[in-house]
């Protein structure tokens, strides 16, 4: 009788270690949309099992919700987390992609045309090129493994083994030890070149070097994808309603079949990409369903946060089905639809800002240390929460225009006020109900302005003999200018 098996109930399945630490970065630089994030997250782990398909993107998502809510940052973001910059992703403005004729930036024009000997932005090189930058300036071991430095190498390797071995054995006379060293003595030469230039693309990476190295590697015209490496690339349609149709038909073809072929009859491969395209589109529609105080302004009427959520989805997506041709949208992998900012996002998202402001500070020719009070990072939230549509470009704005100005940090520095290494508190005074940002230099460093008698007040005037002059904080306006800090 056959003996009855017993079958072990799997339970409590976990992230990678990759996947772990890519989480843990993007909900620490990408405040409120946690959503989001897990969707992202998701679609790596997925591709790191190899359970995708191995000829689509890795993931293809369009980014929906209101303007300075992260959509764009959180493509950002991923790219620091593979590449080390922000910026290392793929751009494509889709207002600059309005006409038919423009789509030629992308995959190039015909032999013969108007900027035909220019690379589209599409070629292979073009969209694995901050990867393949980043495994140069930072793999161990790179040129060795994947480019003739390795041959030579070996070659060097086997020559002196074999030297060794002939006057182990008697075998080495004059003649052959002249010409065996000579030879030795080439290859040497040559992987010294090559270190040379092994040591240039680490520190300089020109865009011509990585270039002609990258094709060295990877003939385009014949791309192998065993050999290629599996690069990632991250590439974003910015306002992709905007573009002309044919765009959306160019992607059709990629989220599908994850290749695109150009107008040099070669083929660019899209199996390694993250693929965003940012959208406006339902954001009027989400507004309207909104009301009361809260949510940047807006806050669903007798509606818990989970049924909230699923209404602006259900909102936005019906607005994205109006818009894009069904063929569009049964091709994405996800819809995600980024939330406005509360109250309490804005603080997590003013902390990253400061905390980069600060770095600048300290990298710059006088790095100080900048205290800035609660008082005035809650007055700074405060302005910026008036203007629900503009969500956390408006809070950086007003960052900059409280503290980088002639009449506050800049002058500051500028006209020797501050020194290198001091401490420099920002604090909130109010009077007769104006507000007023006002500066406190410490140069002995004391912890706390109200415990330190000899704490001094900054004067804003560049010019000592002009005395005394208060910031001027505009509290009932904004500016003529506060209209546009919403658009991209």
């Amino acid at each position: 009788m056959e003996k009855e098996r017993k079958l072990i109930r799997l339970e409590g399945g976990a992230l990678s270690a990759e996947g772990q630490k890519l989480k843990g970065f993007l909900l620490t630089e990408v405040k409120g949309q946690e959503r989001a994030v897990k969707d992202l997250v998701r679609a790596f782990e997925i591709s790191k099992a190899g359970l995708r398909d191995p000829n689509r993107p890795i993931h293809v998502a369009l980014l929906l919700g209101p303007s300075g809510v992260g959509k764009t940052h959180l493509a950002k973001m991923l790219a620091k987390h593979f590449f080390g910059d922000p910026n290392g992703l793929t751009m494509v403005a889709c207002e600059t992609f309005s006409q038919p004729h423009e789509i030629a930036k992308l995959i190039g024009s015909p032999p013969g045309y108007v900027r035909s000997d220019e690379e589209p932005l599409f070629s292979q090189f073009g969209i694995d090129r901050y990867h393949f930058e980043y495994r140069v300036r930072h793999e161990d071991g790179f040129f060795e493994n994947n480019t003739q430095l390795g041959k030579l190498i070996e070659q060097r390797n086997r020559l002196q083994k074999r030297i060794a071995q002939l006057a182990k054995e008697g075998k080495l006379g004059t003649e052959v030890s002249m010409r065996l060293h000579r030879a030795l003595e080439s290859i040497k030469d040559q992987i010294e070149e090559l270190n040379q230039s092994a040591d240039y693309l680490r520190e300089q990476a020109g865009a011509k070097a990585l270039k002609d190295l990258y094709a060295e590697l990877y003939d385009d015209r014949k791309f192998d994808l065993d050999k290629h490496g599996g690069y990632k690339s991250i590439i974003v349609f910015d306002e992709i309603e905007r573009a002309d149709p044919r765009l959306h038909n160019l992607l059709l073809g990629i989220m599908h079949e994850g290749r695109v072929t150009l107008a040099n009859h070669s083929v660019t491969r899209f199996n390694g990409s993250f693929i965003f395209m940012t959208s406006n589109i339902g954001w009027s529609e989400m507004k309207a369903t909104l009301t009361g105080e809260g949510i940047i302004g807006f806050k669903p009427k007798n509606r818990s946060n989970q049924g909230a959520d699923q209404l602006i989805y259900e909102v936005a997506r019906e607005a994205a089905e109006k818009f894009f041709e069904p063929a569009f949208m049964g091709r994405l992998d996800r819809i995600i639809v980024f939330r406005p900012l509360d109250t309490k996002t804005m603080a997590e998202i003013l902390e990253l800002q400061l905390r980069d402001l600060r770095g600048r500070i300290m990298k710059s020719d006088v790095p100080i240390d900048l205290i800035i009070s609660p008082d005035v990072k809650n007055y700074l939230i405060d302005r910026a929460m008036k203007y629900p549509d503009q969500g956390a470009r408006l809070l950086l704005k007003r960052i900059e225009e409280k503290l980088f100005d002639t009449d506050g940090l800049i002058g500051f520095i500028n006209s020797g006020k501050v020194m290198r290494g001091d401490r420099l508190h920002v604090e909130l005074e109010v009077h007769d109900d104006e507000a007023e940002i006002v500066f406190f230099n410490d140069p002995n460093s004391n912890s706390n302005p109200d415990d330190n008698p000899r704490l001094k007040r900054v004067d804003p005037k560049l010019d000592e003999a002009d005395g005394d002059t208060d910031i001027d904080i505009d509290t009932e306006g904004e500016g003529e200018d506060d209209g546009d800090d919403g658009k991209k």
